[in-house]
């Protein structure tokens, strides 16, 4: 699907089921680490409860657009924010209903907080159609267990022997002998002298290798799948794909039912300007897709 972002997970401890985001891979191919860290999606009463300081976090974004990686997203900006929590997760999706713009609001929150219904402050809420089922072809998100050889330097250390000649000084006595007056004498003297002795030296030396190792891995990429779904027609209608939840098992979340209000039509665009003129300036950009994912990231004080 086009402007599909991928998200990549790490796999599982069986079968195909990623344990959670890993990284996020830009459409331009960069990649973004999510730092394991103590983040935790929790409710606005707690939030208040714990003093902790509000911030808001808006995602506008368009159509085929897959909800995991709108979630992975709002969790690694609190990463890379440094904040403590996460909360208030909504998915805002535009669409049309008896010819009328409406948007469509639903609530993502841990699975433990009861559900409370938001409504709209200033807007006439509508009824929200059941979902309908339909065979649709998008991107899935399978993981395929790979094997790879994988060469890496390592550093050992070996133990090493030498063997090592030093010299060594030592001393002798010696004795002169003489005669006189018929009778012998015997004299001592030291002297020094010096000799080489060799021996066995050894030592720890670090050695640099290579090594090849074979790594069994689940890799998890999108694919294009045709399948069955049931879905909400606001959701159809964007080509949005739910979040895939159990992915973030960590954070143990779940779907609110969605509340659906009418909004005002967005205004005209702006006359067209003569490229001609010479001192035209650029054409306004249009107006961003009211699509988005909204959160609260939660700070300490100070």
């Amino acid at each position: 699907m086009r402007n599909l972002v991928r998200i990549l997970f790490a796999a599982g401890a069986a079968g195909c089921v990623p344990a959670g985001p890993t990284e996020i891979v830009s459409r331009s191919g960069q990649k973004t680490p999510l730092r394991p860290a103590g983040l935790r999606v929790i409710a606005a009463a707690e939030a208040v409860s714990s003093k902790l300081v509000a911030r808001a976090f808006v995602l506008p974004f368009g159509g085929d657009r897959d909800g995991t990686e709108l979630v992975a997203r709002v969790l690694e900006e609190g990463e890379r924010e440094g904040a403590v929590a996460v909360g208030d997760i909504n998915v805002t999706l535009a669409a049309v209903h008896e010819g009328r713009p409406i948007e469509c609001r639903t609530a993502i929150l841990p699975e433990t907080v009861r559900e409370s219904r938001w409504t709209p402050s200033s807007h006439r809420t509508v009824s929200v159609s059941k979902p309908v089922s339909r065979m649709v072809t998008e991107s899935q998100y399978r993981c395929h267990m790979v094997t790879r050889a994988q060469t890496r330097y390592v550093t050992e250390h070996q133990q090493r022997c030498h063997s090592v000649s030093r010299p060594v000084t030592r001393t002798r006595t010696t004795y002169s002998h003489s005669y006189s007056g018929g009778r012998s004498h015997s004299t001592p003297r030291t002297e020094s002298y010096t000799t080489y002795e060799s021996h066995q030296e050894c030592r720890s030396e670090p050695v640099s290798r290579t090594r090849t190792e074979y790594v069994s891995k689940n890799e998890c990429r999108y694919e294009p799948h045709t399948h069955l779904v049931t879905r909400y027609e606001h959701q159809l209608e964007t080509r949005y794909v739910p979040p895939r939840l159990e992915t973030f098992e960590r954070h143990r979340l779940r779907e609110a039912e969605p509340v659906c209000y009418e909004i005002d039509a967005p205004a005209a665009p702006p006359p067209a300007i003569d490229d001609d003129e010479p001192d035209a300036a650029p054409a306004a950009d249009a107006s961003p897709s009211p699509n988005r994912i909204e959160a609260m990231l939660y700070f300490r004080e100070g």
